[in-house]
Parts: C-alpha cells; structure tokens; sequence
C-alpha cells in the first residue's frame, strides 16, 4: 500500500480508529516490553503484581514503590563483554582508494556522523543496546532535513523506532506512529512513513466513521531507491535476533538475550520477595496481653460504661443507650501503643503468673526462607548469564580446569559471533548502502558512474579476544611448561604485548620488534652454548640475543628510521654491532716482543 492511494487511505483510518495493526503487533510488544526490563531497568508491574500468597496490600505497593533494576548491571555487563566486537584491531571498514565521492562518504559516517562522529559508535552506544532489548524494532534511514534547495546535500541519518510505535507494515511500507497529542476536540495523529518511492512525515485525524483521514503533509523526500536488479527497496529493516519461525511462514525475532530473560525474571521476582520479608522483619507484629475496656462517657447526663466493646446505660425512666465504644473499637480489650510502657497492675500480674507468654512482646518472624530466597535470587542472574554464555566472566579462576576454559571461551565467541553477523552483515552493510544513495545516488545517475563503487569493504571480527592478559599470561606459561614450538611461544609474547600494551602502540611496537629480531628466542643460555660449542648456533646470534635490547637502543639512537626498516635491514645492523663486540673482546698479541728467528 503506497502513500496517497485509496487503499492506503482506507488502511489508515482503519489503524487510528479502530487500533488496527499488523498481525504480529501485540507479540512484538510484548518481547520488548520482557526484555526492556533487563536492558532499560524498567520496572516490570506484571511480574511485581504477579499475587503472592497471604500479602497485605501495603506490602505490595511498598514493593512497587522500592523496585530497582537489580538485573540491569549483569544484562549490562554482558553487553560490553558483546561490544568487543566494535574493536578496531578484530575488524575493519576499508573504503576505495582514488575515489573522491567515496572518500566523501568515509568522511561522513567515520568521522563527521551526526551527534556520535562514526557511525560504529552509534552502533556500539544505541544499536547493539536497542536491538538486544527490542529485536522487531525498525532501523531506517532518513534525511536529517529535507534540502531547501537542489544545491544542499541531503546529511542521511539512522533512527531506530520501537516495535510499539511501528503501527503497520507490508512488503511496500511502513508505517510509524511518532506522537498523539489533542487539539481542541480533536485527537491529531502524527506519522513517519516510508515506501518503495519515498519517505514522508504527517498528521492524520478520521473525525468521523465511513469519512476518509484528513492527512496534513509536514515534509517528504521521493527517493525512488532501486537494486542492481531494478527492483524497488525500502531504506528500513528490522533490527533482528533470534529467529522464531510462525506456524504461517512469518518470522518473528526474539532477543539475542532471550534465553537468560526466565532466569532473571524469576531473580525480579524473588528479589522483590525479599524486599517484601525485610519490611516485615523491621516492622514484626507487636503481640500483647489486651486488659478489658474500662471507657466510660457521659452522654445527656447519663454514664455509660464499656461492657463487651458497648457503652451502655440508662435513665430513671429505664430507657437504656447502646453506642460502640471509641476507645477499644468494639473489642472489649485495650492496649498500649508500641512507643509506650505497657503498665499492668500487680493483681493481674499475679494472675499471668502461670502464663508462658511476656506481657508484652513481637512475633518472631523466621528468616531462613528469607536467606535461601535471597541466595536463589543471585543463583537467578548467574543461571541468566550462563544460558547466554557469559557466565565465565563471573568464574575465571584457578579453581576452573583449562578445558572448561577453553569450552566456555568457545561458546561465549559464538554467541558474539552470532550477533557480530546481524551487526556487519545486515546494519552497517544497510546503513552504508542507504546513505551511499542518498547522498550520491542522484549525481552517480547523471554521470553514469556505479553508485555502489563508493561502498566499503567490511570485514566482520570472527575471533574474539576475550581473555584477560593475566589468563594470556597463565596460558603462556602452560604452554611454555608443556615443551611447544618456541615459535609458537614467540607469537604468543606478541599476542600477550599487542593486548597490555594497546593503549601505548609505540611502546608495543618497540616490544614487539624486540620479540621479533631475537635470533634465538626461548632458548636457555645453556643450550645456546651447548649448540655453539657444536656449531649450530653462530656467535653472532648469540651476542644478539644476549645483548638485544641495548644493540636495538643504540640502532634507534643513530637512525631514527631503524623501526621502520624491513628485517632484514635491521638484522644486518644488528649483526654488524655483534661482529664489532667480538672483535674488540678477541686477545691481541704484541708481535714485537717476539724475536725474529731469521736473524
């Protein structure tokens, strides 16, 4: 259904009036509304009014009103644990050389973006976050402002709109409700639209049945954007997770986080629980020994005297009064208030004597259901973690074995590989694409140029490093006690440096180079003289590798362009600073004092 046709008209006065949506609007909303929970914080009223058996009402909205989002920072600690994938050393964007419109377009979604300069932090700070708490949100791309005029370029910008607000959609259009606000008597519609031929922003009112929308164009952008193939294309996606297949052959998505989503409800629950027992256990019911009522009160001249929670009496004439009594309400029994001394006389002191119960006291309320549920709320954050592979972060330590290790690390790589795909194949490749068009398309067409020749190349991350350096560290070390290749050792220094030391590159390409000119790395002293003594080593190696770092400073010193040289060209430095350090320490012999034997 396209913008401004009869059907399209019909459709809309169908979705204002009636609420009608797409077929799939209440599923979606419904999975964003369970996982905003975990990545928003906010606070979930149907799992805090879910009934709990024997709760007062005040305990209740003591809860709802107290609720914090005790399972925002785990969900939030997975997603920066997912976000290395953003890291620019595991993946790469790799624009055209000697393309000026492409240059031209690495400029503006690298450096000169919008609000977040590159569109990978927008991915990194929204996107990443957005999809994981609302996988059937759209992502669309959309002029920033509409161009005054043909000489000002289109700024393209990505939105992101909630599943809620996505009011209907079709293979032809979208459909995006943006605000309701009332005027007068009326109830004003405003929409974002976007079809295979353009995008539109208006308002829309239908004042009575069987009338057609009254529709009020704010602004629109025709585009008429096409594939290789000629076929038209909308500039909007979902921003997708996990796949759910329909009985009918649609997909739905479910959050990449859906697996933990159970888990951690259940740790809301519990935690609110708990929150619930600790009300009462500072505030336990006072338990105390009522005395009978002795109120009295005198009404038109007649006492009346509490009997059975009744002031009751009466005149000479015997007619009689009966009205319930204001200070025992009708019980018959008082007591003190919990801020006072409760005073009982001696004589019903001596009468209690026999009783197993204080006078006065509280009830004792047990809390070791209260502990376990507390304990069962954290096990609930740790199993949520653990169904979505980030449970390792929580228990790297000696007592986990390195094959565990090795199974958890695995897992954890798939599930940000996973989401790694979505993000490079499907949003930065779309992004790209879309604002390529935008701002390209129209004088790519006019000088017969390929618009797709301006799009990079992205290169998605496949491995991950997740290890800490002290767990590189201790991998090292295992590998170093087990015997391997010392090759494989020397790449795994490196790998170790390249990670500590990322913050400071000239420092770790000094390290690195140091790794890489040693001639003898990861052999003992005592091995390379044993090799020597049986000429497999030469001498020049040697004093390389034992005098590697002042040879390298002094190669600096003299030539500021040493670290630039290829190998080759600064092994023959080095080489040469070994020949002349084993000349000077040979034995010289003064032939002048031997005597000439010819004479």
């Amino acid at each position: 259904m396209i913008y401004g046709s009869t059907e399209f008209n019909t459709l809309l006065v169908e979705v204002i009036r009636r609420e009608y949506r797409h077929p799939h609007y209440k599923e979606a909303v419904r999975l964003a509304e369970e996982m905003s929970v975990h990545v928003y914080g906010n606070r979930p009223d149907s799992l805090l009014k879910r009934v709990r058996p024997g709760e007062d009402e005040e305990i209740m909205r003591y809860r709802l009103e107290n609720f914090e989002a005790t399972t925002k920072a785990p969900c939030g600690k997975a997603l920066k644990i997912v976000s290395k994938m953003f890291n620019p050393n595991l993946s790469s964007i790799i624009f055209p050389k000697d393309n000026k419109t492409a240059e031209a377009l690495k400029e503006y979604t690298m450096y000169y973006y919008p609000v977040y300069n590159s569109l990978t932090v927008f991915n990194k700070d929204v996107t990443l976050k957005k999809m994981t708490a609302d996988a059937n949100a759209l992502m669309a791309v959309k002029p920033q402002r509409i161009p005054r005029n043909d000489a000002e370029k289109v700024k393209p910008i990505v939105t992101i709109y909630d599943s809620k607000d996505v009011w209907y959609w079709d293979l032809d259009h979208f459909l995006v409700n943006t605000e309701i606000k009332r005027i007068d008597s009326r109830i004003v519609y405003t929409f974002e639209y976007y079809d295979i031929e353009r995008y539109a922003k208006f308002q829309a009112e239908a004042p009575k049945d069987n009338e057609p929308a009254i529709i009020n164009l704010i602004e629109e952008y025709p585009h008429n954007f096409t594939d290789q193939h000629g076929e038209k294309e909308i500039p909007a996606w979902k921003l997708r997770g996990n796949s759910l297949s329909l009985n009918n052959g649609d997909v739905l998505y479910e959050s990449f986080f859906a697996d933990a989503k159970a888990h951690w409800n259940l740790s809301i629950i519990h935690e609110s629980d708990v929150l619930g027992a600790f009300v009462k256990h500072m505030n336990p019911q006072r338990v105390v020994i009522g005395e009978e009522c002795s109120n009295s009160k005198v009404v038109d001249g007649i006492t009346l005297k509490c009997r059975g929670g009744w002031l009751q009496g009466g005149d000479a004439t015997g007619k009689g009064f009966r009205t319930k009594c204001d200070k025992c309400d009708g019980t018959g029994r008082v007591a003190s208030s919990p801020y006072e001394d409760h005073i009982i006389n001696r004589q019903k002191l001596d009468e209690m004597t026999n009783m197993s119960m204080d006078a006065v006291g509280y009830v004792k309320v047990p809390v070791e259901a209260t502990k376990l549920l507390a304990d069962r709320a954290k096990e609930m954050v740790h199993e949520g973690n653990a169904a979505i592979n980030m449970l390792i972060e929580d228990y790297v330590g000696a007592n986990q074995s390195g094959i565990a290790k090795l199974y958890d690390r695995s897992a954890q790589s798939d599930t940000i590989y996973d989401i790694g795909c979505i993000m490079y194949d499907v949003h930065f490749q779309n992004q790209f694409y879309f604002i390529n068009k935008y701002m390209n398309g129209v004088s790519d067409s006019a000088s017969g140029k390929v618009t797709d020749q301006n799009l990079p190349q992205i290169n998605k991350p496949t491995k991950f490093n997740i290890e800490t350096t002290g767990e590189l560290v201790l991998a090292f070390k295992d590998a170093a006690a087990s015997g391997v290749d010392r090759y494989f050792l020397q790449a795994k220094q490196i790998e170790i440096i390249s990670r500590d030391m990322d913050t400071n590159p000239d420092l770790k390409k000094y390290y690195i180079m140091l790794i890489n000119l040693d001639p003898l790395f990861g052999l003992t002293q005592d091995v390379i003289d044993l090799n020597m003594m049986r000429g497999l080593v030469y001498k020049t190696d040697a004093v390389i590798h034992s005098n590697l770092k002042p040879f390298i400073d002094r190669a600096l010193a003299e030539n500021r362009e040493f670290m630039n040289l290829d190998k080759e060209a600064k092994m023959a430095i080095l080489k040469a600073y070994a020949e002349e350090l084993i000349t000077a320490e040979k034995p010289q012999i003064d032939m002048s004092q031997i005597p000439d034997q010819n004479v």
